[in-house]
């Protein structure tokens, strides 16, 4: 590649970034609306709205309940290829929001809900793994904010053997 064709690469590189970075505006004039078509629009995610937060908490045998705590590990952003562990992490993810988005649709049974009993296996599951010794154990759907309000809370429930 020449001089002057890295020239022109480099130039609509940075044109096509200071183009990214100016803010939307709306185009009024019907001629100028057909050229759209031929510029796609790059921002597919203009905010990102983080997901409810899974969290639990289990009965030990003395009685006692130990804090509420976090249902999915936090993601790791270093790894970006081939990262099974993070791409269940996105999928038990979208489970739990799929799981609000069914609590925020109806006046339905949350425990007659698919989405439920799918969250539910998934926190007995992390129960079973990190809490040997636990009896009970209960869940909560909340907002990211650790002070936010709760979306639902289970009742508790017998940690199956």
């Amino acid at each position: 590649m020449g001089a002057l064709d890295l020239g022109i690469a480099l130039s609509l590189l940075a044109a096509l970034a200071l183009l990214v970075r100016l803010p939307r505006s709306e185009v009024r004039a019907p001629r100028l609306a057909l050229f759209r078509s031929l510029f796609p629009a790059w921002r597919f995610f203009e905010a990102l709205d983080p997901g409810p937060l899974l969290c639990y908490r289990v009965a030990l045998p003395d009685g006692s309940r130990s804090a509420w705590l976090p249902a999915l590990p936090p993601p790791e952003p270093h790894r970006l290829l081939l990262d099974a562990r993070g791409n269940l992490r996105l999928a038990c993810q979208s489970l739990v929001e799929q799981f609000a988005a069914e609590l925020d649709a109806g006046p339905a049974v949350p425990e007659q809900l698919v989405s439920y009993w799918l969250v539910d296996a998934l926190v007995q599951n992390r129960v079973a793994l990190a809490h040997a010794d636990a009896e009970r154990y209960q869940f909560r759907l909340s907002a990211r904010e650790p002070g936010d309000p709760e979306l639902f809370v289970s009742s508790e429930r017998a940690r199956p053997c």
